[in-house]
Protein backbone atom coordinates (compact mmCIF):
# COMPACT_ATOMS: atom_id res chain seq x y z
CA UNK A 1 0.00 0.00 0.00
CA UNK A 2 1.53 3.33 -1.02
CA UNK A 3 1.95 6.21 1.49
CA UNK A 4 -0.34 8.73 1.50
CA UNK A 5 2.56 10.98 0.65
CA UNK A 6 3.45 9.22 -2.34
CA UNK A 7 0.08 9.69 -3.75
CA UNK A 8 -0.17 13.17 -2.95
CA UNK A 9 2.89 13.43 -4.78
CA UNK A 10 1.72 11.67 -7.98
CA UNK A 11 -2.03 13.39 -8.03
CA UNK A 12 -1.52 17.06 -6.88
CA UNK A 13 -4.56 18.63 -5.98
CA UNK A 14 -5.94 21.34 -8.14
CA UNK A 15 -4.22 24.86 -7.66
CA UNK A 16 -6.68 27.04 -6.09
CA UNK A 17 -4.92 30.25 -7.43
CA UNK A 18 -4.41 29.36 -10.90
CA UNK A 19 -2.55 31.93 -13.08
CA UNK A 20 -4.68 34.89 -14.39
CA UNK A 21 -5.77 34.84 -17.72
CA UNK A 22 -3.96 35.84 -20.92
CA UNK A 23 -4.17 38.87 -22.65
CA UNK A 24 -6.50 39.82 -24.96
CA UNK A 25 -4.75 41.52 -27.86
CA UNK A 26 -6.13 44.39 -30.18
CA UNK A 27 -7.84 42.99 -33.26
CA UNK A 28 -9.35 46.18 -34.36
CA UNK A 29 -6.72 46.97 -37.18
CA UNK A 30 -6.48 43.19 -38.47
CA UNK A 31 -10.47 43.61 -38.88
CA UNK A 32 -10.01 46.38 -40.88
CA UNK A 33 -7.23 45.25 -42.86
CA UNK A 34 -9.73 42.09 -43.90
CA UNK A 35 -12.55 44.42 -44.52
CA UNK A 36 -9.94 45.95 -46.95
CA UNK A 37 -8.54 42.96 -48.83
CA UNK A 38 -11.79 41.64 -48.79
CA UNK A 39 -13.59 44.64 -50.62
CA UNK A 40 -10.68 45.09 -53.18
CA UNK A 41 -11.56 41.16 -53.96
CA UNK A 42 -14.54 42.02 -54.64
CA UNK A 43 -14.07 44.98 -56.79
CA UNK A 44 -11.32 42.73 -59.02
CA UNK A 45 -14.18 40.07 -59.22
CA UNK A 46 -17.28 42.20 -60.46
CA UNK A 47 -14.43 43.86 -62.74
CA UNK A 48 -13.91 40.16 -64.26
CA UNK A 49 -17.60 40.02 -64.67
CA UNK A 50 -17.80 42.58 -66.37
CA UNK A 51 -15.19 41.56 -68.80
CA UNK A 52 -16.45 37.97 -69.18
CA UNK A 53 -19.98 40.40 -70.27
CA UNK A 54 -18.51 42.04 -72.98
CA UNK A 55 -16.67 38.83 -74.25
CA UNK A 56 -19.78 36.83 -74.52
CA UNK A 57 -21.38 39.93 -76.54
CA UNK A 58 -17.94 39.55 -78.80
CA UNK A 59 -18.31 35.61 -79.02
CA UNK A 60 -22.18 35.67 -80.01
CA UNK A 61 -21.33 38.40 -82.40
CA UNK A 62 -18.15 36.18 -83.46
CA UNK A 63 -20.74 32.82 -83.86
CA UNK A 64 -23.41 35.09 -85.96
CA UNK A 65 -20.42 36.31 -88.33
CA UNK A 66 -20.68 39.70 -87.83
CA UNK A 67 -18.46 41.49 -90.55
CA UNK A 68 -17.68 44.41 -88.31
CA UNK A 69 -16.25 42.47 -85.79
CA UNK A 70 -12.32 42.55 -86.40
CA UNK A 71 -9.11 40.16 -84.60
CA UNK A 72 -7.82 43.17 -82.34
CA UNK A 73 -11.68 43.34 -80.37
CA UNK A 74 -10.84 39.70 -79.90
CA UNK A 75 -7.21 40.45 -79.05
CA UNK A 76 -8.04 42.83 -76.35
CA UNK A 77 -10.66 40.49 -74.95
CA UNK A 78 -8.73 38.02 -74.37
CA UNK A 79 -5.57 40.07 -72.70
CA UNK A 80 -8.28 41.34 -70.68
CA UNK A 81 -9.44 38.42 -69.56
CA UNK A 82 -6.28 37.12 -68.84
CA UNK A 83 -5.37 40.46 -66.54
CA UNK A 84 -8.65 40.11 -64.50
CA UNK A 85 -8.27 36.26 -63.98
CA UNK A 86 -4.64 37.28 -62.58
CA UNK A 87 -5.50 40.45 -60.87
CA UNK A 88 -8.32 37.34 -58.87
CA UNK A 89 -5.27 35.59 -58.02
CA UNK A 90 -3.24 38.05 -56.35
CA UNK A 91 -6.24 39.77 -54.86
CA UNK A 92 -7.69 36.27 -53.58
CA UNK A 93 -4.33 35.15 -52.09
CA UNK A 94 -4.29 38.68 -50.21
CA UNK A 95 -7.55 38.51 -48.58
CA UNK A 96 -6.84 35.07 -47.42
CA UNK A 97 -3.25 35.33 -46.17
CA UNK A 98 -4.50 38.62 -44.48
CA UNK A 99 -8.52 36.97 -43.27
CA UNK A 100 -6.11 33.95 -42.22
CA UNK A 101 -3.63 36.07 -39.89
CA UNK A 102 -7.13 38.10 -38.05
CA UNK A 103 -8.00 34.01 -37.44
CA UNK A 104 -4.79 33.55 -35.52
CA UNK A 105 -5.16 36.59 -33.73
CA UNK A 106 -8.72 35.83 -33.20
CA UNK A 107 -8.07 32.07 -32.01
CA UNK A 108 -5.64 33.45 -30.17
CA UNK A 109 -7.56 35.73 -27.87
CA UNK A 110 -11.05 33.59 -27.92
CA UNK A 111 -8.48 31.48 -25.52
CA UNK A 112 -7.74 34.07 -23.38
CA UNK A 113 -11.27 35.29 -23.12
CA UNK A 114 -12.93 31.97 -22.53
CA UNK A 115 -10.03 29.24 -21.33
CA UNK A 116 -12.48 27.04 -20.37
CA UNK A 117 -14.17 26.40 -23.66
CA UNK A 118 -13.17 23.38 -25.81
CA UNK A 119 -11.82 24.12 -29.20
CA UNK A 120 -12.47 20.97 -31.48
CA UNK A 121 -9.26 21.93 -33.45
CA UNK A 122 -5.53 22.80 -32.27
CA UNK A 123 -4.13 26.63 -33.23
CA UNK A 124 -1.89 25.13 -36.40
CA UNK A 125 -5.61 23.94 -38.38
CA UNK A 126 -5.96 28.20 -38.22
CA UNK A 127 -3.43 27.39 -41.31
CA UNK A 128 -3.29 23.96 -41.84
CA UNK A 129 -7.38 23.55 -42.35
CA UNK A 130 -6.73 25.55 -45.54
CA UNK A 131 -4.66 23.21 -47.22
CA UNK A 132 -5.21 19.72 -46.15
CA UNK A 133 -6.83 17.80 -48.86
CA UNK A 134 -10.44 16.59 -47.38
CA UNK A 135 -9.86 18.40 -44.01
CA UNK A 136 -10.21 21.79 -45.94
CA UNK A 137 -14.04 21.24 -46.92
CA UNK A 138 -15.12 21.29 -43.29
CA UNK A 139 -12.13 22.50 -41.09
CA UNK A 140 -12.84 26.16 -41.22
CA UNK A 141 -16.06 26.48 -40.93
CA UNK A 142 -15.52 24.65 -37.19
CA UNK A 143 -12.58 26.70 -36.18
CA UNK A 144 -14.73 29.94 -36.69
CA UNK A 145 -17.56 28.80 -35.34
CA UNK A 146 -15.30 27.25 -32.02
CA UNK A 147 -13.94 31.01 -32.28
CA UNK A 148 -17.21 32.53 -32.43
CA UNK A 149 -18.46 30.64 -29.42
CA UNK A 150 -15.52 31.14 -27.81
CA UNK A 151 -15.37 34.74 -27.79
CA UNK A 152 -19.01 35.25 -25.87
CA UNK A 153 -20.79 35.12 -29.53
CA UNK A 154 -24.34 33.57 -29.72
CA UNK A 155 -25.22 30.90 -31.93
CA UNK A 156 -24.28 32.42 -35.47
CA UNK A 157 -24.51 29.42 -37.04
CA UNK A 158 -26.75 30.85 -39.71
CA UNK A 159 -24.07 33.22 -41.31
CA UNK A 160 -21.37 30.60 -40.77
CA UNK A 161 -23.21 28.10 -42.80
CA UNK A 162 -24.08 30.88 -45.23
CA UNK A 163 -20.06 31.53 -45.89
CA UNK A 164 -19.01 28.57 -46.32
CA UNK A 165 -21.56 27.45 -49.08
CA UNK A 166 -21.33 29.95 -50.75
CA UNK A 167 -17.60 30.25 -50.66
CA UNK A 168 -17.32 26.51 -51.79
CA UNK A 169 -19.77 27.65 -54.63
CA UNK A 170 -17.65 29.90 -55.53
CA UNK A 171 -14.34 27.89 -55.44
CA UNK A 172 -16.33 24.90 -57.85
CA UNK A 173 -17.62 27.69 -59.99
CA UNK A 174 -13.92 29.36 -60.51
CA UNK A 175 -12.15 25.90 -61.45
CA UNK A 176 -15.18 25.51 -63.65
CA UNK A 177 -14.61 28.10 -65.72
CA UNK A 178 -10.80 27.90 -65.48
CA UNK A 179 -11.27 24.71 -67.25
CA UNK A 180 -13.35 26.22 -69.55
CA UNK A 181 -11.12 28.72 -70.89
CA UNK A 182 -7.76 26.16 -71.11
CA UNK A 183 -10.02 23.45 -72.38
CA UNK A 184 -12.94 24.27 -74.29
CA UNK A 185 -11.29 26.16 -77.85
CA UNK A 186 -14.33 26.71 -79.41
CA UNK A 187 -16.04 29.91 -79.39
CA UNK A 188 -19.12 28.53 -77.72
CA UNK A 189 -17.09 26.79 -75.21
CA UNK A 190 -15.44 29.76 -74.63
CA UNK A 191 -18.91 31.78 -74.17
CA UNK A 192 -20.22 28.89 -72.26
CA UNK A 193 -17.13 29.70 -69.52
CA UNK A 194 -17.68 33.12 -70.10
CA UNK A 195 -21.09 32.75 -69.16
CA UNK A 196 -20.41 30.86 -65.94
CA UNK A 197 -17.74 33.42 -64.73
CA UNK A 198 -20.91 36.02 -65.13
CA UNK A 199 -23.10 33.65 -63.03
CA UNK A 200 -20.21 32.99 -60.42
CA UNK A 201 -20.31 36.86 -59.48
CA UNK A 202 -23.27 36.28 -56.95
CA UNK A 203 -21.90 33.35 -54.64
CA UNK A 204 -18.51 34.92 -54.59
CA UNK A 205 -20.14 38.51 -53.77
CA UNK A 206 -22.00 37.02 -50.60
CA UNK A 207 -19.22 34.73 -49.50
CA UNK A 208 -17.37 37.74 -49.25
CA UNK A 209 -20.03 39.72 -47.46
CA UNK A 210 -20.38 36.58 -45.15
CA UNK A 211 -17.07 36.57 -44.33
CA UNK A 212 -16.65 40.84 -43.73
CA UNK A 213 -19.79 40.28 -41.14
CA UNK A 214 -17.71 37.20 -39.44
CA UNK A 215 -14.99 39.57 -38.94
CA UNK A 216 -17.42 42.55 -38.21
CA UNK A 217 -18.94 40.22 -35.20
CA UNK A 218 -15.84 38.66 -33.47
CA UNK A 219 -13.81 42.06 -33.79
CA UNK A 220 -16.49 43.57 -31.95
CA UNK A 221 -16.83 40.49 -29.67
CA UNK A 222 -13.28 40.65 -28.99
CA UNK A 223 -12.66 44.25 -28.53
CA UNK A 224 -15.47 44.44 -25.93
CA UNK A 225 -13.73 41.83 -23.78
CA UNK A 226 -10.44 43.33 -24.15
CA UNK A 227 -12.43 46.47 -22.76
CA UNK A 228 -14.03 44.69 -19.89
CA UNK A 229 -10.67 42.98 -18.64
CA UNK A 230 -8.79 46.17 -19.31
CA UNK A 231 -11.51 48.70 -17.45
CA UNK A 232 -13.89 46.40 -14.48
CA UNK A 233 -17.45 47.82 -14.41
CA UNK A 234 -15.62 50.25 -11.16
CA UNK A 235 -12.91 51.47 -12.87
CA UNK A 236 -13.86 52.27 -16.22
CA UNK A 237 -14.01 55.90 -17.12
CA UNK A 238 -17.29 56.98 -17.36
CA UNK A 239 -18.21 55.23 -13.98
CA UNK A 240 -14.95 56.78 -12.58
CA UNK A 241 -16.28 60.21 -13.91
CA UNK A 242 -19.38 60.10 -12.10
CA UNK A 243 -18.10 59.45 -8.29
Amino acid sequence: MRPLRTLCDMHPPANPNPAPPSVIRPIQGLGVAAYVTLAVATIVNVAAALVSAVRITLLERYLAGDPELTQDQLTNSDNLTTATGVGQIVALVAAGVVFTVWLWRARVNSEAISPQMFHRHGRSWVILGWIVPIGNLVIPPRLIRDVWRASGGGPGVGLIAAWWLFWLADLVLGRVVSYGYSSWDTAQGLRTASLIDVYGLAPAVIAAGCAAAIVLRITEFQENARFMRMFPPLQRPEMAAQR
